[in-house]
């Protein structure tokens, strides 16, 4: 009897064991400095610095328009957040039958090769960074669809 008692206490101990273990593993993300800017066309719709406490940039974007400094709207679409539209007090929305859409560069971080970054779920953020949004009014934009890639 003593031996079945002694097992539940153990058992008992190792769970709660465990639990402490993964919630002291499950750390926050660290406080970033980042630097947006948003254009669109030859406008300078933003050009910031935040502190922000996210790991990657759909989180930080997240973070930023639920605080009110940015206006963003976006799907989580098969590839990650798509962006439809962002801006400071007003988002500027894509418009896909004049073939306007937002992208987003930066030269800072190393995810990012030649300027051309992973989805925004899947670029982690450094410390510093510096990202640019912009908004694109033709789909040839660097060579993204090449003349050779267009079907009738």
């Amino acid at each position: 009897m003593k031996k079945k008692y002694l097992l539940a206490i153990a058992a008992v101990v190792v769970l709660i064991s465990l639990f402490f273990i993964k919630t002291f593993n499950d750390q926050k993300p660290e406080i970033k400095n980042i630097h947006l800017t948003i254009e669109s066309g030859q406008e300078l719709i933003l050009d910031a610095d935040y502190e922000v406490e996210a790991a990657t940039l759909a989180d930080a974007l997240i973070y930023l328009n639920e605080e009110g400094a940015i206006s963003l709207i976006y799907d989580d679409g098969p590839y990650g957040m798509y962006i439809k539209g962002i801006g400071k007090e007003e988002a500027l929305m894509e418009d896909p039958l004049s073939q306007i859409y937002w992208i987003f560069e930066s030269k800072t971080n190393p995810t990012c090769a030649n300027g051309y970054c992973p989805s925004a779920g899947d670029l982690t953020i450094e410390d510093g960074d510096i990202i640019v949004f912009k908004q694109i009014h033709d789909v040839m934009y660097r060579g993204w669809i090449t003349p050779k890639n267009i079907t009738s």
